[in-house]
């Protein structure tokens, strides 16, 4: 009985310690909420200005050359650890998506582009401190 004892004593020190790391893991989650913001502003708007080229009239969506999709996914992943990333495929395409903590948006990137045209890929951002400077990018071929 006092083997079970111990036993049970020893999964329940580790099933604690497993929660104390959780919980730290939440609480840096939480306070990380303006930091990733500050990382997506750095990346994607560098001197208060979106990154590329205006596209038509619609100064909120920006087109950047890139040589192919690894290019635009170097972008999101200088936003965030590849590991915070959701990987999700419909069909023949993909979609990355990162949710910024403390709900303050997210960010998706896919590669269902219109046909026919350059575009190898598009970042949507659903940011609200972005919605009248950047919502859109249309990454093209170089």
């Amino acid at each position: 009985m006092k083997i079970k004892t111990k036993l049970q004593r020893f999964f329940i020190g580790i099933f604690v310690a497993l929660l104390s790391f959780i919980g730290v893991s939440q609480v840096q989650a939480a306070e990380t909420g303006t930091q990733a913001l500050d990382r997506v502003k750095t990346v994607l708007c560098p001197d208060n200005k979106p990154v590329g080229k205006p596209q038509g009239q619609d100064a909120t969506i920006t087109v950047v050359s890139v040589s192919d999709f690894s290019d635009a996914y170097t972008y999101l992943i200088k936003i965030c650890p590849a590991k915070e990333l959701q990987k999700e495929t419909k069909g023949d395409y993909i979609f990355y998506t990162y949710t910024l903590p403390d709900g303050a948006g997210s960010i998706v990137l896919h590669d269902k582009v219109n046909s026919g045209k350059r575009e190898v890929a598009v970042m949507e951002l659903a940011i609200a401190e972005f919605k009248n400077t950047l919502q859109k990018i249309v990454f093209i071929k170089k």
